[in-house]
């Protein structure tokens, strides 16, 4: 394939990738789930506070990423989140074409850039505030320059490979694992019965790979102390913040993060004053082993539903029970193992699969620990195309070496060649057309996994922002509304709606001087919140609350606003 085209190609999939994804982006209403924090800090950095880029649990990079972007855009954060992963959403097909093309071939590097460009999680995370497709991109720019850098007997590449893999681990903490990855990839030569000038160049090359991974984990580390008074290195407070989610059902979790006790502490923050990661796994490791267990067997049915191009429940009309969707997803996973089996059998490319292999397996290893879900295998979508792209460029070649052999030793090489064309091409219309199937089903579904957040918190929290002075002070259980209520400079009037009685919920409210309280209807009906029965009953007259408004009309997605007010 000659450069030209080759370039020409890259372009296409940057562009097929931008395509797929704009038409998604009216559909979203409201900053949704986990965003809500990311574009909260945004704010607060565009507002010139620090503690906007170095809070412990959400990473440093991809609100610093939001609010520059906001800066070059003049959108407001939301909108600037979303063309940011718009941006690198879509960047990351081309990126892993050259990926592909540098381990296994230029072909196999177009497909698994055009799998990239049509997969529906890719494309419908690409328009969220989350932060999957950013870093998805800096995990994948890791192994490029990574490779690069096994490959050059310079310094200089893999002191660029290990400031990039040092973003990706101050992006999110499963960033450490291709950062891992890659270092072992330059170290190992070292330990080969190789001459001294051999082991030293691997060694130096590894050196300077891991102090660039070091020295943007110590930026942050300061960052973080500067701000918020703690010394954390490398996530570990994320980390047992995680678990602590991991190890309790999930109708209870937010009773336990919320519950407060008589001392105004809630289980999880005693949970994390107590532990850290390391203290509570070697302190617990019956009940780790059990479950790493199940998290093992929750990445293998996750996997099925997020790897495979089809089928895909993201957009409410694919789902794994849809029976005209299984043949593609086996499809896609038998390609994909055969493609990763093609490629460890092939001497050139075996090192270069190991590494994208040995990043994967960190990842999951280090999520069996703590947590499996679904949108944390999203990142490593990414890895599975790469090697489902290479299984699929083995079907032109095996046509051409069919008709080889159907001939009967009469030569044919421009059939062959057409052949081999020709099932290319077909392969290719299949991508394209599963990649509108899955546009085509989030455009049409009524409810957007993962972006499901209802629209109504955004309308509360515009008429609180019309009615009430930024000094006053907000009960919610959730950010969504205080997010659409206040701006940076008033974040901290915001208060966490505790899980208690009416009483000592009101308790708390007049000990943390609050004026105002959020009910949503179907946030506190799903956690069972034992002051439902008053807050979700405007019409009867309750001691301590003065009923403001009803903000929506459809039940359950209402909200229920009431101003505090002093008991007799």
């Amino acid at each position: 394939m000659a450069t030209s085209t080759w370039r020409l190609l890259l372009a296409g999939l940057t562009l097929l990738a931008l395509g797929l994804r704009l038409p998604t982006l009216p559909l979203r209403q409201i900053v949704e789930g986990d965003g809500v924090h990311y574009a909260s800090l945004a704010r607060v950095a565009l507002a010139g506070d620090l503690a906007g880029v170095s809070h412990p649990h959400w990473y440093t990079l991809w609100p610093t990423t939001i609010a520059a972007t906001s800066l070059a855009t003049g959108c407001d954060v939301v909108r600037a989140g979303r063309i940011a992963s718009l941006l690198f959403g879509s960047l990351l097909a081309p990126l892993l074409a050259v990926l592909g093309a540098r381990l296994f071939g230029r072909s196999s590097g177009f497909f698994a850039g055009l799998a990239v460009a049509v997969h529906p999680w890719l494309l419908h995370f690409s328009t969220l505030v989350y932060v999957e497709p950013f870093f998805a991109f800096l995990t994948v720019s890791t192994l490029l320059l990574g490779l690069q850098a096994s490959r050059s007997d310079r310094v200089g590449p893999s002191a660029v490979a290990g400031l990039v893999a040092g973003l990706a681990t101050v992006t999110r903490p499963e960033g450490q694992a291709a950062a891992l990855a890659v270092f072992l990839f330059l170290f190992l030569p070292a330990l080969r019965p190789r001459g001294w000038l051999a082991k030293g160049r691997a060694s130096r090359k590894a050196g300077v790979f891991l102090g660039g991974v070091l020295l943007l984990l110590t930026v942050r580390m300061f960052l973080v102390h500067a701000s918020y008074g703690l010394w954390d290195f490398g996530g570990s407070s994320k980390g047992v913040g995680a678990l602590y989610f991991a190890l309790h059902d999930y109708a209870d979790i937010e009773r336990a993060a919320s519950e407060l006790g008589p001392t105004g502490e809630s289980g999880l923050a005693a949970f994390l004053r107590r532990w850290t990661l390391l203290d509570f796994v070697l302190s617990n490791p019956g009940r780790m082993l059990a479950h790493v267990g199940e998290n093992v067997v929750r990445f293998l049915r996750c996997g099925c539903g997020v790897f495979p191009l089809g089928p895909s429940y993201l957009g409410g009309s694919w789902t794994p029970r849809d029976p005209r969707f299984d043949l593609v997803a086996v499809a896609t996973l038998l390609f994909a193992a055969g493609g990763a089996a093609r490629g460890l059998a092939t001497r050139r490319s075996r090192a270069g699969s190991l590494l994208v292999l040995g990043a994967a397996g960190l990842h999951v290893g280090g999520l069996a620990i703590i947590q499996i879900h679904d949108r944390f295998l999203v990142t490593l979508v990414p890895a599975f195309l790469l090697f489902f792209g290479h299984g699929l460029a083995a079907v032109p070649d095996f046509a051409r070496r069919a008709l080889a052999r159907s001939a009967q030793g009469e030569e044919r090489p421009h059939g062959r060649e057409a052949a081999g064309r020709a099932v290319a091409a077909a392969l290719v219309l299949s991508l394209l057309v599963s990649g509108f199937f899955s546009l085509r089903a989030i455009q049409v579904a009524s409810d957007l996994a993962y972006a499901e957040d209802a629209p109504v918190q955004k309308e509360a929290g515009e008429w609180l922002a019309a009615h009430f002075p930024q000094s006053a002070r907000l009960m919610a259980p959730w950010p969504h509304i205080a997010f659409y209520f206040y701006d940076a400079e008033h974040r901290n009037n915001e208060i966490a709606l505790p899980w208690n009685d009416y009483r000592t919920l009101l308790a708390f409210a007049h000990l943390w001087k609050a004026d105002l309280i959020a009910a949503p209807e179907w946030r506190l009906r799903w956690n069972r919140h034992p002051a439902a029965e008053e807050l979700l009953n405007p019409g009867v007259d309750h001691p301590g609350l003065d009923h403001l408004t009803t903000v929506g009309r459809v039940e359950p997605y209402r909200i229920h606003l009431y101003r505090i007010v002093a008991t007799r």
